[in-house]
């Protein structure tokens, strides 16, 4: 399988599926939220342009992450970020990579002009119960990273 899945076009049961897959016979997965902060700010300093910068931004946001992202790991958005589900990466590994997804991302939108206000990330990360995980995303819209993009060396774990 090739990292993708899409619960609108699943079959009952695909998401679970995947899950399992990822877990590779284990109970938990890490699970990284990526959120954003200060959105509230940026919604008002935009205005009337906020619908069509949300858009832009999380599209930025999105195509940053799967650029990053192991071909393995689920991306899921969410209302207020985006969640990972590691397939590959565990613990300490799994806290690292979110980090430097999050400063990354936070870096890369600071980077951008200084008259338009830029979104900040925050991460946090935990090992997650398959089963619960599964329930909670049964709904979500799960997004796969680019199949054609390899994981850049910083995000690369070594031991």
């Amino acid at each position: 399988m090739d990292g993708s899945i899409s619960n609108k076009s699943a079959p009952p049961g695909a998401v679970t599926e995947r899950l399992r897959e990822l877990a590779q016979g284990g109970s938990t997965l890490d699970v990284a939220q990526l959120q954003f902060v200060g959105l509230e700010e940026i919604r008002v300093a935009y205005g009337d342009r906020w619908p069509q910068q949300k858009t832009r931004i999380r599209s930025v946001a999105e195509d940053f992450l799967r650029r990053r992202m192991d071909p393995s790991d689920l991306l899921i958005s969410a209302e207020s970020g985006f969640v990972v589900v590691f397939g590959s990466a565990v613990g300490p590994d799994a806290e690292a990579i979110a980090g430097q997804l999050s400063q990354g991302l936070s870096d890369h939108f600071l980077g951008g002009t200084e008259s338009d206000p830029s979104p900040r990330f925050t991460s946090s990360c935990n090992a997650v119960a398959l089963d619960g995980l599964a329930q909670c995303l049964c709904k979500a819209d799960l997004i796969a990273p680019h199949a054609d993009v390899q994981k850049p060396e910083s995000f690369a774990i070594t031991e």
